[in-house]
């Protein structure tokens, strides 16, 4: 399995598209396929936000996670956001979502990111597990939500490893904010 940018396989679009709408179009009332494959091609992108990451076993599209501006239109002063995280049904228990985490935060590093958020309907834990913190609850067309977020204590001037097998993130919890060292 590789984590790439989705800016080298742009012909996965559909595939990517396909799962974020069956996953969350819930959340979108109105929101078209169509749509979400024009967002897609705007995340197919490299060293900007939005970007997003596919993980690929045999040329195929196993999951995938963005970085956008902004992910809830409620929280718009909040930047920016994880998002999309997905790992196809048959491949899920198997670590991959957290490879992509880390390798989102490792690109969010890298741009500069000192703070990033997410939403999630309803995974907080797992997102916990990987250091991630509630800072509040929140609604969406009348789905309960939960942001999350990271500080990152060096921003743009931190190093990051290049090994993917490295996770550059240890948290640690200082006046109730999620920081980072290395």
């Amino acid at each position: 399995m590789e984590i790439a940018d989705l800016t080298d396989h742009i012909d996965l679009i559909p595939t990517l598209a396909r799962w974020s709408y069956d996953e969350w179009s819930y959340l979108y009332p109105g929101r078209k396929i169509s749509d979400v494959e024009y967002s897609m091609l705007e995340r197919s992108k490299k060293d900007l936000i939005p970007t997003c990451l596919v993980a690929i076993e045999n040329d195929n599209a196993i999951g995938m996670v963005a970085l956008k501006i902004c992910d809830l239109e409620s929280r718009a002063d909040l930047t920016p956001w994880l998002a999309s995280l997905y790992v196809d049904k048959k491949h899920r228990n198997q670590g991959i979502g957290t490879q992509l985490i880390r390798a989102i935060e490792q690109e969010a590093v890298k741009l500069g990111v000192k703070k990033l958020f997410l939403f999630t309907p309803g995974t907080e834990s797992f997102y916990a597990r990987l250091g991630w913190i509630i800072k509040e609850r929140s609604e969406l067309h009348g789905h309960t939500l939960q942001p999350l977020w990271k500080k990152h204590s060096k921003g743009s001037d931190t190093q990051v490893n290049e090994s993917p097998s490295v996770y550059p993130f240890r948290p640690y919890y200082i006046e109730n904010e999620l920081t980072f060292a290395y």
